[in-house]
């Protein structure tokens, strides 16, 4: 907090305008899921379940996933911000592809009319040229080019350059462990991504995407997620993943949708599909039943027909997909992404 508090004055950002949640490192992606209920809170890897820190914007908040969300759509409320900038839901770092959830849900439920745009940090290949410092400008990854998200590169003059090289000096803790990173992003430019706008389900909705990876993990064609195709038939909605390569029985294929309803409320479901079997996988008491129990499973695709217990009366709706090995280990990430069910 105290490294934060330098950086941001040296980029000329006032004190009282610097908001800290406080929420726990690396916890965050459990309070996008079993810890999301009141009364379910997550325990931190700095040893609370409730945020300890007395500079926070509500110290004492049980960490979990609703007081996140509420405490984000509290401050858009009061702030009234003209422009939301947040991680990139392509984003390989679970903390921050949670917060990209976490936010696109904040602003969803809040009706937020400003833009939007995302950051990326982590991503393999990602900034282009590793060297510190590098004298090049930073370009979006190749793999996300096509993906129907749109990039804006903005160039830093001499002075916000060095703004931006003080502003990152201070950040002593994050440099001793990924300084060369973090250099490479000194560059002649800012880089920044624009979510395509989300997509009505009347028909046909394809959201273009492309998973993350795992570190360190080999993820074979088939369970590398390209897009997402949403349809709308006879009140109901199937969502099905686009893989690189045709579908394989040994592959799990985890699918995640939240539907947000009018009043802001949050109903989720969670599933596995394997050789054409969808398995029921929920996270926490808020998973709805239903849902098919067959897979469609054609060329590179598996879709599943989700329950109408989940899409009845919701007006937007998040959806994931995943994929795993058959001894559990994710082999692929697909971001979070939005879609308006309004008709």
């Amino acid at each position: 907090m105290a490294e934060a508090r330098r950086a941001t004055a040296a980029l000329g950002v006032p004190q009282r305008d610097v908001i800290f949640l406080g929420f726990a490192d690396a916890s965050l992606k459990t309070l996008w899921t079993t810890s999301f209920e009141a009364g379910h809170p997550a325990h931190g890897g700095n040893g609370a379940s409730s945020v300890p820190y007395p500079a926070a914007y509500r110290p004492g908040a049980p960490y979990t996933g609703m007081e996140l969300l509420g405490e984000l759509q509290s401050i858009v409320k009061r702030v009234r911000p003209t422009t939301v900038i947040y991680p990139d839901p392509s984003d390989a770092n679970r903390d921050h592809w949670s917060v990209s959830a976490f936010t696109q849900t904040a602003l969803l439920t809040t009706g937020y009319r400003g833009r939007r745009f995302t950051y990326l940090v982590h991503r393999p290949g990602f900034p282009s040229v590793a060297d510190p410092e590098a004298s090049g400008g930073l370009e979006p990854p190749a793999a996300l080019v096509g993906s129907g998200t749109g990039w804006l590169s903005l160039p830093l003059t001499p002075p916000a350059l060095a703004a931006k090289r003080a502003a990152l000096s201070q950040y002593q803790t994050q440099l001793a462990s990924d300084g060369r990173l973090l250099r490479g992003f000194v560059r002649s430019n800012e880089l920044f991504a624009s979510e395509p706008a989300p997509s009505v389900v009347a028909t046909q909705a394809v959201l273009g995407v492309c998973g993350a990876g795992m570190p360190k993990v080999v993820t074979p064609a088939a369970a590398q997620v390209r897009s997402y195709v949403l349809a709308g038939h006879a009140g109901l909605v199937t969502l099905a993943a686009r893989t690189l390569a045709p579908a394989q029985p040994e592959i799990n294929y985890l699918v995640h949708a939240r539907a947000i309803m009018p009043d802001g409320a949050l109903r989720f479901w969670d599933a596995s599909v394997m050789g054409g079997r969808v398995s029921r996988v929920p996270v926490c008491s808020l998973d709805v039943k239903g849902g098919s129990r067959e897979a469609s499973v054609s060329a590179n695709s598996v879709g599943v027909v989700l329950p109408a217990s989940l899409t009845l009366g919701a007006r937007w709706l998040l959806v994931s997909v995943d994929t795993s090995a058959p001894a559990g280990a994710l082999l692929d990430h697909g971001p979070w992404r939005a879609v308006s069910l309004a008709q």
